[in-house]
């Protein structure tokens, strides 16, 4: 039996990529393999995670749940979507790491407190999966007492819904327009955005997702783009992927990253991007995007300028495709399923 723990399901954070990514492989090893999902949350059903309802084992919310181990999990392997092991004798631990942004960027009592389930959560671990190769070089120095062959690489993917199409009217502004996908605090450098495109004629920059914009966001904003920006919020995939196909690129200037899969969606509709060349970015870009090695908006400006050009774009766009194309979600269930069997077997490590 392989049961996972459904627990980020309670983040309200539904299109987040770590919510993607389990549902993405709850979906396939549904079909393939004997699994249940343990999740502590009336409101998620087994057609929302595209499983059986058998498949399904809802429990009680505990006090701080997120914090607490797991038990009454069925002998087998246990697999937690965050950072929580079954201390079972039975059962085989496998944690996914994603990235270390609380350790980086977040100051006061949470980052600790983080750390310290994310630590105990991968030494309690028969296996620990990452998503980059640059969250696995994060993860040895930061628990360099974890054996390097208990650690394994499964890049994510992107929907197969982003994809290039047809003619189509611009949907949000006639003028030319950058676009910003996600969130826009701290590391997320969205000023360096804003001011980037400031120094550009005839450009508007659209930010999608994020929340709410911020009074100081909109100072920002006002000052620096008065009349070039739009905040759309949260939009559906198939307008976001109409976004992507009419953006002059993707501004993806982000200081870290675990994997970054809107880079990802970009290439797959045809969409230009640039970002800045760091942390797991090139893993995902390759020689596909226009990569800037400092955070200067000159710099960032000169590269969207770029993309304006249409020999540039095409060439961009022909080799987004070509290294989109090394990512499916198929191949990380693939590569997931044979740590399973490999753990289950006896034969790993």
């Amino acid at each position: 039996m392989i049961t996972f723990d459904g627990v980020i399901f309670n983040s309200r954070n539904r299109l987040g990529g770590v919510n993607v990514y389990f549902r993405e492989l709850l979906r396939r090893a549904a079909q393939v393999e004997q699994i249940q999902v343990i999740v502590h949350d009336v409101n998620i059903s087994s057609l929302d995670l595209q499983i059986a309802p058998a498949q399904l084992d809802l429990r009680r919310e505990r006090l701080f749940e997120r914090y607490r181990s797991l038990s009454n999990v069925p002998d087998g392997l246990f697999h937690s979507s965050y950072y929580r092991t079954s201390c079972q004798p039975g059962v085989l631990n496998v944690v996914t790491v994603y990235d270390f942004i609380y350790e980086k960027f977040t100051t006061g009592i949470r980052a600790p407190v983080h750390f310290w389930q994310k630590r105990n959560a991968i030494m309690r671990s028969d296996a620990a999966i990452c998503i980059s190769n640059n969250t696995k070089r994060d993860l040895q120095e930061r628990v360099p007492e974890y054996p390097e062959e208990k650690i394994f690489v499964t890049h994510l993917a992107a929907s197969e819904c982003f994809k290039p199409v047809s003619v189509m009217e611009p949907i949000i502004t006639t003028q030319p327009y950058v676009l910003f996908v996600g969130g826009r605090a701290g590391y997320k450098n969205f000023s360096t955005a804003v001011e980037a495109i400031g120094l550009l004629n005839n450009i508007a920059l659209i930010c999608v997702g994020g929340g709410a914009i911020t009074s100081q966001e909109r100072a920002l904003l006002d000052r620096t783009l008065s009349g070039r920006y739009v905040h759309v919020g949260s939009v559906g995939t198939a307008q976001l992927n109409e976004l992507y196909n009419l953006a002059v690129c993707l501004l993806y200037p982000s200081l870290y990253e675990g994997f970054g899969i809107p880079p990802l969606e970009a290439m797959q509709a045809g969409c230009p991007v640039v970002a800045l060349n760091c942390s797991s970015i090139p893993e995902v870009t390759g020689e596909a995007g226009i990569l800037v090695d400092e955070s200067d908006p000159r710099l960032i400006a000169a590269a969207v300028s770029e993309c304006r050009s249409a020999d540039r774009r095409l060439k961009m766009r022909i080799l987004g495709f070509e290294q989109a194309a090394k990512f499916s979600w198929d191949r990380t269930f693939d590569e997931t399923l044979t740590i399973y069997r490999q753990l289950l077997e006896g034969s790993l490590g």
